[in-house]
């Protein structure tokens, strides 16, 4: 009988197991990460949606802000609020928290929301806050109309005669506050003063108050501009005039080089710059344009038609501004105040500014527009126009982050 042949089989390979529970662990390790990138993916989505809508809703408040007046903040925030809930972001519902803090400058508004996820849920995340934050600032524009005498008496104050008169912007008056306009104003802004009856019309209730009517007993809030000709003005800016020593009234008309090539005296265009003078200045005609500030320590006194005016590159975005206390003392009824200009059709691209005298401005018709603010002791208008100082400087808004 023949024995039988043992058959040797190769030794088994040990790792051969392993491959398998490396790959299952790759996959496993693959799918993760992959459900993880969608849930980042997603959640970084989401927190593009919350910063837009934080955007979103600061820079709907922020304008508010940049009006300024005594509601401004309480505006601005409402606001923003609202513009969140309008992108789907309401405060309180479904863990959603929108936080508006305004100041008299800034406007912060933060969201937060929950978001869910997808994968992550499953190593225990069911849900993460994403948040968006926005910051802006303002620089508040000055009052369409700003008067710092605190004479609750007998002194003018603000004085605003004629009509139609649209003054976009607010009005403060550290004394006395009286519309006197027949067919009537429409005001953008807030009317406030210091006195407790601000406002008295003998024509009727026939103005527009889309602020609200004029309130009494507010406290001012100060000279928004507080310039002096010595720290504001120095010799250095002063293009014609040559400086504040000269001690006659300068008439702009004779002026040497004062004249664009082809016009003047009395029409046509000013060369560019700021006119200074010691005592008064003088300036008269028709059609008469340029980009100049008039800056004395006597009166300025402007009158004719047909004038667009814009301030000076260092003009510190004024028209006019004299030192002189004229017409302070009797009402604003000086046959030459501090500040006089008229009659008509007149457009002034600054602002007017009189701290120790009165400022009568106005003209015929509905065609003298300031786009500026009056800042004087004493305000007289008498005109039918525009006062915006929304856009003459100040109110200026931007997103911070």
């Amino acid at each position: 009988m023949k024995p039988l042949r043992r058959t040797e089989r190769p030794p088994r390979n040990g790792e051969s197991g392993m491959v398998l529970v490396i790959v299952a662990l790759l996959w496993t390790a693959l799918f993760s990460m992959a459900a993880m990138a969608i849930d980042i993916g997603f959640l970084y989505q989401s927190q593009r949606s919350v910063q837009a809508a934080a955007d979103a809703a600061m820079l709907a408040g922020l304008p508010s802000l940049a009006s300024g007046g005594m509601s401004a903040q309480s505006n601005a925030q409402s606001k923003a609020v609202a513009m969140a809930t309008a992108n789907g972001y309401t405060d309180g519902s479904g863990g959603v928290s929108v936080t508006v803090t305004p100041s008299s400058t800034s406007l912060l508004v933060k969201i937060s929301a929950p978001q869910p996820t997808f994968f992550a849920g499953l190593f225990g995340l069911s849900s993460r806050s994403v948040t968006g934050t926005s910051v802006g600032n303002v620089t508040p524009s000055a009052p369409a109309i700003y008067a710092i005498d605190t004479n609750c008496s007998t002194d003018i104050g603000i004085s605003i005669n004629g009509g139609p008169t649209t003054i976009k912007g607010s009005i403060q008056s550290a004394g006395n506050l009286a519309f006197r306009t027949g067919p009537g104003a429409i005001v953008n802004g807030p009317a406030t003063s210091t006195c407790p009856n601000p406002y008295y019309n003998p024509f009727g209730p026939v103005d527009t108050w889309n602020a609200g009517v004029p309130q009494g007993g507010q406290p001012a809030s100060g000279d928004p501009f507080g310039y002096t000709i010595a720290t504001n003005f120095p010799v250095a800016n002063c293009s014609f005039g040559t400086n504040f020593s000269n001690v006659t009234p300068l008439n702009v008309n004779t002026i040497p080089g004062i004249w664009a090539a082809g016009s003047g005296p009395a029409t046509g265009t000013l060369n560019t710059g700021v006119i200074c003078s010691g005592s008064d200045i003088l300036l008269n005609g028709t059609s008469i344009t340029g980009t100049i500030t008039m800056v004395a320590m006597g009166t300025i006194e402007a009158s004719g038609t047909n004038f667009n005016l814009t301030a000076a590159p260092n003009g510190n975005g004024l028209i006019a501004f004299s030192m002189s206390n004229s017409g302070s003392t009797n009402n604003c009824l000086s046959p030459t105040n501090a500040i006089q200009m008229g009659t008509s059709t007149w457009t002034l691209n600054g602002s007017l500014y009189a701290p120790a005298g009165c400022i009568s401005a106005g003209g015929g018709g509905s065609s003298f527009n300031i786009n500026g603010s009056i800042i004087g002791y004493e305000v007289f208008t008498s005109l039918g126009g525009t006062i915006d100082s929304t856009t003459g400087g100040g109110g200026n808004y931007y997103l911070q982050q």
